[in-house]
Formats: structure tokens, C-alpha cells, sequence
């Protein structure tokens, strides 16, 4: 690893190793002095701290992984659920739907009956209403007509009073000239 980029939890890099980075022979080639680093050997490495990182990104993807698979999990569940709900509320829809089409025809027969029945009581009260007007035009006729005979029985009964009357007078005035008629004999 560069010695410029420090991986977390690495302390600044000490003089030593800027001066270990910046060294370059002089001829561009490699160095001679094999223990060049020899003064670096207790310094910890970038390789230590990369696989410290590498361990906690690694532990970092499978936490997100496992976080992922129970959230994935949980909505499986739920939908799971909602579906099975909605297929229950669906059904008992569809039951609601199928007796309210059920009610629905037999209102609609009723109304039928109803509606026919409503025919037949009304025109039974036109044909009553027709009678009963035919039946006061009669009652009317029928009254005067009444009215009129018992005006005539009057007339007649007044007549035949004064015609008892008048024979009454008649045979009293017949009476009294047949006893004049009987009275004058003897004397």
C-alpha cells in the first residue's frame, strides 16, 4: 500500500517512513543496502489495518445482507398476509354481492306483483267510483221520483178526505131531506 493513504485506526506516518517513501537511489535503480528497512520492522502495515477493514466491511455487507433478508422477509410475510386478506375480503364480497343480487331479483319480483296488484286495486276503484256515481245518479232520480209519489199520495190522501167530507155533508144534507121527506108524510 502507498504510504500516502492511511487506513482507519492508523496513526500519521513518521518521519522515518516519509523519508523511507521518498528515498530513491541514485542511479534509479533499487537499492544495495538490503537492510534498508530493517529500522521499519516494528511499524505496523497497512496490510494489518486493510484486513481489520476488510474484516469490518466484510461484517458490514453481511449485517446489511441479514438486514435485508429479514426486511425482505417481513414483507414477503406481510404481503403474505394482505394477500390472504384481501382473497378473504375478496370471497366475502363476492358472497355479499351474489345475496344482494339474490335479494335484489326477489324485490324486484315483488315490485312486479305489487305493481300488478296496484293495476288491479286501482282499476277496481275506477269501476267503484263509476258505480258509485251511477248509483247516486239513481238515488237522485230514484228520490224525486219518491218525492213526487208521495206529493201525489198526498194530494191523493187530501183528496180523498175532502171526498169523505163531502159525502159526509152529502149524506147528512140526504139524511136531513129524506127525514123531511119520511117527517112530512105523517104529518
Amino acid at each position: 500500500a502507498a504510504v500516502g493513504i492511511l487506513a482507519p485506526g492508523d496513526e500519521q506516518p513518521s518521519l522515518a517512513q516519509r523519508g523511507a517513501a521518498e528515498y530513491s537511489p541514485d542511479d534509479g535503480g533499487m537499492a544495495r543496502d538490503e537492510h534498508l528497512f530493517d529500522d521499519f520492522d516494528g511499524v505496523s502495515s497497512a496490510a494489518d489495518g486493510f484486513s481489520t477493514q476488510v474484516g469490518s466491511v466484510e461484517s458490514v455487507v453481511n449485517n446489511v445482507l441479514t438486514l435485508f433478508r429479514k426486511y425482505k422477509d417481513d414483507l414477503v410475510k406481510s404481503q403474505t398476509l394482505t394477500k390472504k386478506d384481501f382473497e378473504e375480503t375478496v370471497v366475502s364480497l363476492e358472497q355479499q354481492l351474489a345475496t344482494n343480487r339474490q335479494s335484489l331479483a326477489l324485490s324486484e319480483e315483488t315490485l312486479a306483483t305489487k305493481r300488478g296488484t296496484l293495476v288491479s286495486k286501482t282499476q277496481e276503484l275506477a269501476d267503484t267510483r263509476e258505480s258509485h256515481t251511477t248509483t247516486v245518479a239513481f238515488r237522485k232520480k230514484l228520490q224525486t221520483i219518491c218525492d213526487e209519489k208521495a206529493a201525489d199520495h198526498q194530494e191523493m190522501t187530501d183528496l180523498r178526505k175532502n171526498e169523505i167530507i163531502t159525502l159526509g155533508k152529502a149524506i147528512e144534507l140526504l139524511s136531513v131531506a129524506a127525514g123531511d121527506v119520511v117527517a112530512a108524510p105523517q104529518a
